[in-house]
């Protein structure tokens, strides 16, 4: 879409004299600019050098610089018309002048070139809205997905939380039940042990009195038979291990 900002009003771009579109323009050391023909002339006819805008005096006939400006270009103005360029081509989206109306751009939609404008800055007024209004549904996403993660985290932590616990609980009760079969068969062995002992202590009794009357084979024999037998030592280790099988 061609642009409309960039195309200067008519009163920019006329000679203050002639009041018509600068023909070579040039420039005075007080800042104004004149068609070159136009200033000479006005001077030529002046009794004094003197700026015809803003009447500053001038010794003598000043120096003048060309303007090279594009903005003060006949082309930025004019058509091959040689008319100003008051309308805006909707067709061919480029400017022209009434006179073009009724010849290459005949039958074309046209508008002044202040509705253009107009037109232009409400469709740049449109897309700045549309991408602020982009921008704050994307926020608003962000906003939403930060809440459902929060949310998502929370739970997520809480279920964690409940597994830990059942675990650290199990944890807990295997340890108690190991603790415990541990310390029953420690009480349990202790018990075997001291009987052992006991037995251990007849079993030495009986040796000695064995002893004495080991020379008399009647009287050895007729003893040992007396004496109790010897317990069967493999039930204790039966007790001990039947835990574990």
């Amino acid at each position: 879409m061609a642009s409309v900002s960039c195309v200067l009003s008519e009163d920019q771009l006329l000679c203050s004299i002639c009041l018509e579109v600068f023909t070579d323009p040039v420039s005075t050391s007080c800042g104004h600019s004149f068609c070159k023909t136009c200033i000479y002339h006005h001077w030529d006819h002046s009794e004094q050098y003197q700026c015809p805008v803003c009447k500053e005096d001038f010794s003598s006939k000043p120096q003048l610089r060309a303007v090279n400006t594009p903005r003060l270009q006949r082309h930025h103005l004019i058509c091959p018309h040689d008319k100003p360029l008051e309308l805006f081509c909707l067709i061919e989206k480029t400017f022209i002048c009434v006179q073009c109306t009724s010849s290459q751009h005949k039958d074309h939609a046209v508008v002044p070139l202040k509705e253009e404008c107009e037109r232009q800055q409400a469709e740049l007024e449109t897309l700045v809205k549309q991408r602020r209004q982009k921008i704050q549904e994307i926020l608003d996403s962000v906003k939403v997905n930060n809440k459902n993660a929060d949310q998502e985290m929370a739970e997520g932590v809480k279920v964690f939380s409940a597994l830990m616990d059942c675990v650290q609980k199990s944890l807990d009760q295997f340890k108690e039940r190991i603790t415990g079969d541990q310390k029953k068969v420690e009480d349990r062995a202790a018990e075997l042990i001291e009987e052992l002992e006991q037995e251990v202590c007849v079993l030495q009794q009986r040796g000695a009195d064995m002893k004495l009357v080991s020379e008399d084979h009647f009287s050895f024999l007729q003893t040992f038979s007396s004496v109790k037998p010897a317990p069967d030592a493999s039930r204790f280790f039966f007790h001990l291990c039947k835990k574990w099988l």
